[in-house]
Parts: structure tokens; C-alpha cells; sequence
């Protein structure tokens, strides 16, 4: 899930790198968005190298770390996926249909 937009966070090579320029993105917004307001984020997680990363986790962290409050988690489901036996009988790979939103809000 690449581009060719230099600035698309998909192109980052790694997912420290990932978490570390969202992390800086959610300080801007931090700085701009209005005391009491909300901002909710869309994110899946991710299965990477035989990995699955809660990237939903990992997001509400460095979002409460620049002074966010994390107020809800709803999952949304994609119901028009089909579930799949990805890598049986040899090994499980859990196939990712949902996607978390993510409420926050600055105080």
C-alpha cells in the first residue's frame, strides 16, 4: 500500500518511523485544534513479517503522550470481507477486517 507521494506515510520504511512522523502530526493537531474539541483517527492494524502489530495501541499512546485524552474506540467492521484460512495448515495469519476509530479529545 504505497505511492508516490513523497509525503505518504505508507512509504516509511520502517514502523518506528511510522509511529514516530504520526506522532508528530498528532502535536500539530494538538497545537491547532481548539480546547474541548475532538479528533478522531481511522487505523487498522497491521500484519508484517509474520507480526501482528496493534497499531490502534500504539497510535492512542503517542497520542496521549503530545496531551491528548483518548475518549472511545469504535471497531468497524468491513462486512463486506470474507474471512479466509490465510496460511493453513502451515501457520496462522489472521486476516484484518476491521478498522479501529479512534476519539480523542484535547481538555
Amino acid at each position: 500500500m504505497r505511492s508516490n507521494e513523497e509525503r505518504d506515510l505508507a512509504n516509511l520504511k520502517s514502523p518506528e518511523e511510522f509511529f514516530g512522523a504520526l506522532k508528530q502530526i498528532g502535536k500539530e493537531c494538538f497545537r491547532v485544534l481548539k480546547k474541548k474539541r475532538y479528533m478522531a483517527l481511522i487505523i487498522r492494524d497491521a500484519y508484517q513479517n509474520s507480526t501482528y502489530i496493534m497499531t490502534h495501541a500504539r497510535v492512542a499512546d503517542a497520542m496521549t503522550d503530545v496531551g491528548f485524552s483518548l475518549k472511545g474506540d469504535i471497531i468497524w467492521t468491513q462486512t463486506g470481507m470474507r474471512l479466509r484460512p490465510y496460511g493453513y495448515p502451515y501457520a496462522f495469519v489472521p486476516n484484518i477486517i476491521h478498522q479501529h476509530i479512534l476519539i480523542f479529545r484535547k481538555e
